[in-house]
């Protein structure tokens, strides 16, 4: 969207963080930074069964308690709960909102995953904080990248290209380039290449890095925290993951 729009952007974004970690995060930005009225800023809300900790200078990110080796079955049954699940991320997304007021442009959200057989057994508190998060898009929790040729379940670029132009774009206003649309189709093409070849993982990951440098296609923050120069067709000054 960045290369897209023309504009800066920052990706505030940490793989396999949790949703109070990106409510944090968030407000860090709102401390240390603060805003600019043309902020266009999105969010991914995650699975609610990710558990976030700060461990001396970082974040320890693992994906959901279910799987992360650093938690375990015993911590789990002791510790974890559906509904204190439920009652966070209604905190991380409700007091986030109020935070970014109308410089939140769009949300968008992993499906309950972990918890999807739990719904039935919200109880009264639990019905209500769900109730009152905003709706937002369903992501699905598996994709099924290059056709099915890869065994990593996130998304490709094409299928986020898609996204995109059906989803996010319907609802800012905003018209998908064909130059964009045509970069995109480049990238899922040479990378699809290079999973039919068999590439290891680590390997495939740096050519990725690569090709995406190579196509100034936007992978990393481009700009400071401080930044307010608007792009050169005159939309949002940044955008913000």
């Amino acid at each position: 969207m960045a290369l897209d729009l023309d504009c800066e952007y920052e990706n505030w974004a940490i793989g396999g963080g949790g949703n109070q970690q990106i409510a944090r995060r968030v407000l860090y930005k709102d401390q240390e930074f603060g805003w600019h009225d043309t902020d266009l800023v999105m969010i991914q809300w995650t699975s609610i069964t990710r558990e976030d900790r700060f461990y001396s200078t970082r974040w320890v990110s693992q994906g959901s308690v279910s799987m992360a080796p650093h938690y375990g079955p015993k911590w789990v049954d002791k510790y974890w709960s559906w509904n204190n699940d439920v009652i966070n991320t209604a905190q991380a997304r409700i007091t986030t909102e109020r935070i970014l007021g109308h410089r939140l442009r769009y949300q968008m959200a992993m499906t309950w995953g972990d918890g999807d057989h739990l719904l039935e057994t919200d109880d009264r508190l639990t019905k209500f904080w769900r109730s009152r998060m905003t709706p937002c898009d369903q992501l699905p929790s598996h994709a099924e990248p290059f056709n099915g040729q890869s065994k990593d379940g996130h998304p490709d670029p094409a299928w986020w290209l898609n996204w995109v132009e059906t989803k996010i774009y319907p609802q800012l206003g905003y018209t998908l380039k064909d130059s964009t649309r045509s970069k995109v189709k480049e990238i899922q093409s040479y990378l699809e290449n290079l999973v039919k070849k068999r590439t290891p993982q680590h390997v495939l990951q740096q050519e990725a890095a690569v090709r995406t440098v190579q196509t100034d296609w936007p992978v990393t923050t481009k700009c400071k925290p401080d930044s307010h120069t608007l792009g050169s067709n005159g939309h949002q000054c940044r955008i913000l993951m």
